[in-house]
């Protein structure tokens, strides 16, 4: 028995759980940092849409509960810093992600907010953007069908959000904190150059990207050599992408980013799930894709059996099925913690998204039936919390430092008898916390 052994032996869990809090305030620096803001809630989207303020504001009161002495005991006070005290991002740092021309037409749209009649109700985003890239108008996405939208509030936390990712980098590169989570909104990973990929049919609820925002700060600012992206999303990081790509090819930089993503990709003649890329690696550009099959593709097919890792929801089908929580898995274990242990980043951005959650909105088949829907992908706690704790793991094998963006994770939907829609948050806020827990550490 080793030395660690039998003082672990020793020590109760009190005993341990104590000493931790007198080192913890003794050295703040070991706390996590949580970046929140209440200009996150001035984002509105139109109503019933599932980017809504609701999903922080959820996350929010779970986690002041936990620290109030919720009864799982799952944070202690004294591990994590709760700080709202930051700037705006500036025009400047977002230049170094987008064009100025996406820059000057997401003004405009704020500017033409300001002096609306009504500037409380939001607009749709999407055709604006398209009318900006000089889409035609028989391409233009109808107003009606807008998935993003833009409101009075919606600049300012945009760049707030990207203001807050840029603080924690800040406060984790410098050694204040030992990692960080911007619990923030709204998401931004969708955003490209020019907000709208190229061939895009929607924004994907995004306007500003934060985190390459905050990863081309590091580099610039902290003069980080490698920064890892990290993205959990169930959808592909298409606009984080097509930033780190542009920006390799702008500055002929070829390892200064790496960007690993694992996501839903369905793209056929009958159903193409969004964004419909992420297909394969780009090994030139530093990014590593790693698709999963929807879980609907394999519905009614397959008896659910047993799991090696837990207790299983998908449906196993012989040999490699290459979807459900097990593949998330495999993919986690077999391409991105390889691929980032050889890469060596001295910096790790995670682009966290709930999404992939057992029946969350997020990963649910549009074009099905509501009450009788579809999910792709069935990730529980245990699988955020075992995936954050392996990658963090490996960034410490490097000595890289870890900050965690909110992307998506939008709740369940239910509908009473009587056929009204509900959302439920309990989930996404179980989700987030478990995630948040695993980057703190062990208790």
């Amino acid at each position: 028995m080793c030395i660690r052994d039998r003082w672990d032996k020793k020590l109760s869990v009190k005993k341990r759980l104590e000493i931790r809090r007198v080192v913890y305030e003794s050295v703040p620096r070991l706390r996590t940092l949580l970046v929140h803001h209440s200009d996150f809630l001035g984002h509105i989207t139109r109503e019933g849409h599932q980017e809504a303020p609701a999903r922080v504001t959820a996350i929010m009161e779970a986690l002041t509960q936990e620290l109030c002495g919720g009864s799982s005991g799952l944070f202690q006070n004294w591990e994590l810093e709760l700080d709202d005290d930051f700037d705006l991002v500036s025009q400047a740092a977002v230049a170094k992600a987008h064009s100025q021309a996406y820059i000057n037409l997401v003004n405009q749209v704020h500017d033409s907010l300001t002096v609306s009649s009504n500037p409380s109700v939001p607009v749709p985003f999407t055709p604006l953007v398209q009318r900006g890239l000089s889409i035609p108008g028989t391409q233009l996405k109808e107003n009606e069908y807008s998935d993003t939208s833009f409101s009075h509030g919606s600049r300012r936390a945009a760049l707030r959000a990207a203001g807050a990712v840029v603080h924690a980098i800040d406060r984790v590169v410098t050694g204040e904190n030992r990692s960080a989570f911007c619990l923030v909104r709204p998401p931004g990973h969708h955003a490209g150059v020019n907000g709208l990929i190229d061939g895009g049919i929607s924004c994907g609820f995004c306007i500003f990207n934060s985190v390459a925002i905050g990863a081309i700060h590091a580099l610039e600012h902290h003069h980080i050599r490698r920064v890892a992206v990290v993205d959990l999303d169930v959808h592909h990081g298409n606009g984080t992408e097509n930033i780190i790509m542009e920006r390799m090819r702008r500055h002929q930089d070829t390892n200064s980013i790496f960007f690993c993503s694992t996501h839903l990709y369905e793209v056929s003649p009958q159903y193409e799930f969004y964004p419909g890329s992420g297909a394969s690696d780009m090994l030139r550009h530093n990014v590593v894709n790693c698709p999963i099959k929807p879980l609907w593709n394999l519905r009614n097919q397959y008896r659910p059996t047993n799991s090696a890792y837990a207790k299983p929801r998908s449906p196993q089908a012989p040999g490699n099925s290459k979807t459900g929580r097990s593949h998330f898995r495999d993919l986690v274990m077999q391409r991105i913690l390889p691929s980032l242990r050889a890469y060596g980043p001295e910096l790790i951005i995670m682009s966290t998204g709930f999404d992939g959650a057992e029946r969350d909105l997020g990963c649910r088949r549009v074009d099905a039936d509501p009450a009788n829907a579809c999910y792709g992908l069935d990730l529980t706690p245990q699988d955020y919390a075992w995936a954050t704790d392996a990658i963090t793991t490996v960034g410490r094998m490097t000595n890289a430092k870890t900050v965690s963006v909110l992307e998506g994770g939008y709740g369940r939907l239910s509908i009473d008898k009587t056929g009204n829609n509900s959302v439920s948050y309990n989930q996404l806020a179980e989700n987030c916390l478990a995630h948040l827990r695993a980057l703190i550490g062990p208790k």
